[in-house]
């Protein structure tokens, strides 16, 4: 029978990306999928995605031995470390000897098992597979591998900083209106300003905003797309909503996503910032709304020498209203917590060049960031030493989330680890 297409593989690679992030998947349009009565919570639905997901992940560990249980074995190891340890791609791909091209290769061939996998689980709720009817192969696969690179190795070293959202998405409708004249598409900005001020690095929201931007625009040509901002709890959202003009033809026949590539990589760009990004089409209108950190979020600073740290504590507090910056070396760890000013720092003891005890006196001198609190977190049981030494609290590696949670709340407020 068919298979998944290929807007349902991208479905699942972003809920996956999102897995920890509850208020992401109660939105997520497969959250509806596993609620086949309807009569679910948004939180129970988002749980039940996880845990299916979760499954569909193990269903992709091999149960025999031979070559092809070495690749698959290989494929489960990588969509472990990746979309359930956190790991990013280049601490991935030095855990099993590869390089980032061979990990992204087997990473989407995971995702595309695991789709396969959640097609088959989710067929019989929904009683059709219209909806997730197959697209045929994916000749966009090598160059989605290749753009997630690109926005990996632009993660690194990259930090957020508070930005005028106004700024940002007017450039973005300035560059984008070439293309709009072309696909005779109106753009109304329905919003007046004053906008939130947001978390977000400029070049990565700008180019996530000019995929994002390219893909409605050739969604709905002829047609007019609305943009609306607006604030919730934890975040701005900017929402965009167009239907294309009866009569002029979609970029891509029978309604299937444009530009995969241009739409991933606008995910993959809002994720490396915190972000998150929603799309759909219902009644003939397509959809999608931007999710960003407002930059009045509660600021953590990790200053770790290993990267693999900070991704896990960012997952740890994906379903919270925190933002989790990294600092890998002694001098950017200072040089941000001046910038930043963040409401607690965690920092490593063991670090080369400079070590924690050093970047904890020169914190604790500066007038700028001597009242921060500071959790020590480190392999070495010195309780006793750090908070002799002016740190605020401790708590030993491996990382616990309880642990983690229960240290912030002495600062944030109580947080509660997601079920």
């Amino acid at each position: 029978g068919p298979g998944p297409s290929r807007e349902f593989v991208r479905l699942v690679r972003s809920a996956l990306t999102h897995l920890y992030d509850y208020a992401y998947l109660e939105n997520h349009p497969l959250a509806g999928l596993v609620d086949a009565s309807g009569g679910l919570d948004r939180v129970t639905r988002a749980q039940r995605l996880r845990r299916l997901l979760l499954g569909c992940i193990e269903e992709v560990q091999p149960a025999n031995t031979g070559e092809a249980a070495a690749e698959a074995d290989r494929i489960h190891a990588i969509l472990t470390y990746r979309y359930v340890d956190g790991l990013p791609m280049p601490g991935v791909a030095a855990r099993r000897g590869l390089s980032q091209r061979q990990a992204y290769r087997a990473l989407e061939a995971g995702v595309r098992a695991v789709a396969g996998l959640m097609y088959d689980h989710l067929r019989p709720a929904q009683g059709a597979a219209d909806s997730l009817a197959s697209g045929g192969p994916d000749s966009s696969s090598d160059a989605l591998q290749l753009a997630q690179a690109e926005v990996e190795h632009l993660r690194e070293g990259a930090h957020s900083e508070p930005l005028d959202l106004r700024e940002v998405l007017t450039v973005a409708l300035c560059l984008i209106e070439p293309l709009c004249e072309q696909s005779n598409v109106r753009i109304d900005l329905v919003t007046p300003p004053p906008w939130p001020a947001v978390l977000a690095h400029r070049v990565m929201l700008r180019q996530a905003l000019l995929n994002l931007l390219s893909h409605a625009v050739d969604r709905v040509a002829g047609g007019e797309l609305a943009v609306e901002v607006g604030e919730g709890q934890r975040d701005a959202v900017v929402t965009f909503v167009g239907r294309a003009r009866a009569g002029v033809p979609t970029a891509v026949p029978g309604g299937a996503a444009p530009d995969p590539v241009g739409l991933g990589v606008a995910e993959a760009l809002l994720a490396a910032q915190g972000g998150r990004l929603v799309t759909g089409v219902a009644e003939g209108r397509w959809s999608a709304q931007l999710y960003l950190p407002l930059a009045s979020s509660p600021t953590l600073l990790v200053i770790d020498d290993n990267p693999d740290l900070v991704a896990l504590l960012q997952r740890y507090l994906a379903a919270h209203r925190v933002r989790v910056v990294g600092a890998t070396s002694a001098e950017q760890g200072l040089r941000l917590a001046a910038e930043l000013r963040p409401c607690v720092i965690t920092l490593d003891v063991m670090m080369p060049e400079q070590d924690g005890w050093d970047v904890l006196q020169r914190l604790r001198q500066d007038p700028a960031t001597r009242d921060i609190p500071v959790v020590i977190c480190s392999i070495l049981r010195e309780a006793r030493l750090a908070l002799a030494m002016g740190a605020s609290a401790y708590i030993t590696k491996p990382v616990t989330q309880a642990a983690l949670l229960e240290v912030l709340g002495r600062w944030l407020g109580p947080l509660q680890a997601a079920e």
